[in-house]
């Protein structure tokens, strides 16, 4: 059963049961989750470790259906069990960084703010939305943000059925299309401006931005967005980064006037070596505005070739060292044939970038 007839089946069953109230589908499938999901079982696909999605878990079964990696027997397939590997992998550093925020009063006070960009089927906003209500006991507002207009229907129809439609709302809309997070945020969360809800730019900030594998330059065009909003926390998991690469081929016939153009000569060593340097790049632009940045292999290559995870938390850094961190950028693409990449451009462009990073 696809995504969209499970789609279907779910919010069939879950009208007629508001009059009938019979054992649901979903009734159903948790008891037969629970008879699989034996110890030796849970093993097998977590390694012993303690996931938040361990499938032996309240709830979590039936999310893992409508998210696609469980069957309608309960059973993950080998496919499945890589994207759940990636899942929970980006969940735990998300959640060991979010450790301080999640405890402070303010936090604890209104909805944890989170923006997720180029967000698919949302997989990632739902299950922030389930873990912020039955893991942290916290009230959250989620934005997904996707261009596609049916990943964004698949998406809204799964928080549906997940009972998590207050939680996540959803954004059809290129990154780059964007308004200003606020207005963004209080048109999805209109209750959120109602009196006595915070209604500073800086009090309605994003806790986290996420994104994970967006495409070449959406990534940017995500670490854009996130600096833009001024985001606590930072996690993307770069993907498919070509825009480097193709600077440097249409440079390899040129004369060898630096030590890089080896590099640039060759595809094998061109496309490998401009991802890593695309990333290195991306970690200094974060630190021009403010952010301590750890980029870090997320879960193994054999789950994910795109395995890296970009992690950055907002602090308070001085001039000196942000423009320390321009300079390193600037050296660095220097070094490497003198191609930048476009989240430089994005924030150079910007008049609206102040002297502490960041839109204001």
């Amino acid at each position: 059963m696809d995504n969209m007839r499970l789609a279907r089946r779910l919010s069939t069953t879950a009208r007629s049961s508001r009059l009938s109230r019979p054992r649901t589908y979903l009734e159903k499938f948790e008891e037969k989750a629970a008879k699989h999901w034996r110890p030796e079982q849970v093993r097998s696909v977590t390694a012993g470790k303690d996931y938040a999605l361990s499938p032996d878990k309240p709830g979590v079964p039936v999310l893992l259906r409508v998210l696609g990696f469980l069957d309608k027997e309960a059973r993950m397939a080998p496919n499945a069990l890589h994207k759940y590997k990636q899942v929970n992998a980006i969940f735990a550093s998300v959640e060991s960084a979010l450790a301080d925020t999640l405890q402070r009063p303010a936090t604890r006070a209104a909805p944890l703010r989170m923006l997720e960009l180029a967000a698919g089927q949302s997989s990632l906003s739902l299950l922030f939305a389930f873990a912020s209500r039955h893991r942290w006991k916290l009230p959250a507002h989620i934005v997904a943000v996707d261009r596609d207009p049916k990943r964004v229907a698949l998406g809204a129809e799964r928080a549906s059925m997940l009972g998590l439609h207050d939680a996540v709302r959803y954004r059809h809309s290129t990154i780059e299309e964007l308004g200003p997070w606020r207005d963004e945020y209080l048109r999805l969360f209109p209750p959120a401006s109602e009196a006595g809800a915070p209604r500073s730019s800086r009090a309605l900030r994003p806790h986290v931005a996420l994104a994970l594998h967006a495409c070449d330059t959406a990534t940017d065009h995500a670490l854009g967005a996130a600096i833009a909003a001024r985001a606590g926390l930072v996690a993307v998991a770069p993907c498919c980064q070509a825009e480097l690469a193709a600077k440097w081929a249409a440079r390899k016939t040129e004369p060898a006037a630096h030590g890089f153009a080896l590099v640039h000569r060759n595809p094998h060593l061109r496309h490998e070596t401009a991802a890593h340097i695309t990333d290195a790049l991306r970690v200094a632009l974060l630190r021009t505005q403010g952010y301590s940045v750890q980029a870090s292999d997320f879960v193994s290559t054999e789950h994910a070739r795109k395995n890296r995870l970009i992690v950055a938390t907002r602090g308070s850094s001085s001039a000196q060292q942000r423009d320390a961190a321009w300079s390193e950028y600037d050296q660095l693409v220097a070094s490497t044939g003198g191609e930048g990449i476009l989240l430089e451009r994005l924030l150079r462009r910007d008049p609206g970038y102040d002297e502490q990073g960041g839109i204001n």
